[in-house]
């Protein structure tokens, strides 16, 4: 990403040892909150996942569910103490102190295998790296076994997840009113989040509730 400078923070300590935290960096800009909330749903309506092969490595375009999805999985991922690499994980922000990117960077010894970078106001990744095959070939699909087991187990599908962000983003984008009395107002946002839990019929799926609560509050900072 071009113009990244040190940012002023430090991430969340590692919780396994093969993970480590590097450190956080700041990208020159501020967000657009109505932007970067409208890219989000206009995301919703691609499809799941398409894969670009660039000149030295991957593209994944994600619709807004299906992404919500693969990052937790990429985390869970490569938080795993059997991957047989180190991975680091830096945090980029933008001025304001958004999470806009998070990178995964593996290594074994001093050799990089390859960088895994998700841009999450754009539901969008990029694996570069001399062995970014080993992505696509084995990692993506083990994130995608991930995906599919979390979604049994709630009993739902990943057009279920993408097409409750969608009603979720579309309800923000037309309250913009409602958005700055809540960014102003916690008791207030605290309110909406109760009531956009309940905005459909799936509100007793407790990983999509989780997704959509996230999302809420990210949506509020920007």
């Amino acid at each position: 990403m071009s113009d990244i400078v040190p940012f002023a923070g430090t991430a969340a300590a590692a919780e396994l040892k093969n993970v480590t935290d590097g450190a956080a960096v700041g990208v020159d800009y501020t967000l657009n909150m109505r932007k970067s909330l409208q890219k989000k749903l206009d995301s919703t309506d691609q499809e799941d996942v398409i894969v670009y092969e660039t000149g030295g490595g991957f593209r994944l375009v994600l619709n807004t569910g299906m992404y919500e999805l693969f990052k937790i999985a990429a985390g869970q991922f490569f938080s795993n103490n059997t991957l047989p690499y180190k991975c680091c994980k830096v945090p980029v922000h933008d001025r304001q102190g958004n999470l806009v990117e998070t990178q995964y960077k593996l290594s074994s010894g001093r050799q990089g295998i390859y960088t895994l970078n998700l841009y999450h106001t754009k539901s969008s990744c990029l694996i570069n790296g001399k062995n970014s095959h080993q992505f696509t070939e084995i990692h993506l699909q083990a994130m995608l076994k991930n995906i599919e087991e979390r979604l049994i187990n709630d009993e739902t599908t990943t057009t279920d997840v993408n097409s409750a962000f969608k009603k979720l983003l579309m309800s923000i984008t037309k309250n913009e009113s409602k958005l700055s009395e809540i960014k102003m107002n916690p008791i207030a946002m605290n309110n909406y989040v109760a009531s956009m839990n309940q905005f459909s019929q799936y509100e007793k799926k407790s990983m999509l509730v989780e997704l959509i609560k996230t999302q809420i509050r990210i949506s509020m900072r920007y």
